[in-house]
């Protein structure tokens, strides 16, 4: 077997004073500028942000037909143009997207911890109402809502089963004089009659 030996690293002229590594990689940031790969640059090192962030859940079809209308609307596509109005909703991305939060770090890049608060209570109010995080979670949160729908409905069934008669028939009331579904029925008192009603 034979042994690998390592040549040395030679100046790079022009930039002698530096060690080899930082002089070919500054030639590299410098190579590779979008603009003005004369001007000599430090990158930054990167730094994560939390905030602000995109959001992302699925559309419901209000706010789908009403994008789809503004961007028409913006491109200048008639809204009886049927072919033009199906370009503009095959472009639609398929999730809709939110930016939520603020940019909460200072000049000297500290956190503002007014803003940071403000930023995870919006964060925590957004997700709740189903938004996600990444475009991925957008299926989690909606399997984890559909699955809560299903035990309150599982339980609202194992409850009906225990029912007599005289509920059951006063349930189908409440529930066909009710716009929606109906989670919880208000006891009756001893006369049949609910609380707060004469």
């Amino acid at each position: 077997m034979s042994e690998v030996a390592v040549l040395p690293k030679y100046p790079i002229p022009g930039l002698e004073h530096l060690d080899p590594d930082d002089a070919a990689l500054r030639l590299h940031n410098k190579k590779n500028r979008a603009v003005r790969p004369e001007d000599d640059m430090e990158f930054p090192p990167y730094r994560f942000r939390p905030f602000p962030c995109a959001l992302y859940r699925d559309w419901n079809e209000v706010n789908r037909r009403a994008e789809i209308r503004r961007r028409a609307v913006s491109m200048g596509v008639s809204l009886d143009d049927d072919r033009g109005m199906q370009h503009v909703e095959d472009a639609i991305e398929p999730f809709e997207t939110l930016l939520c939060g603020v940019l909460d770090h200072d000049a000297e890049d500290a956190v503002i911890s007014q803003l940071r608060e403000r930023n995870e209570k919006e964060l925590n109010a957004r997700l709740e109402q189903g938004w996600a995080t990444t475009p991925d979670g957008v299926r989690a949160a909606k399997d984890r809502l559909n699955k809560a729908v299903a035990l309150h409905a599982a339980e609202r069934a194992f409850d009906d089963r225990r029912l007599g008669e005289h509920a059951k028939a006063e349930l189908e009331r409440l529930e066909d004089a009710a716009d929606d579904h109906v989670v919880e029925v208000p006891e009756a008192n001893k006369k049949g009659q609910r609380p707060g009603k004469g």
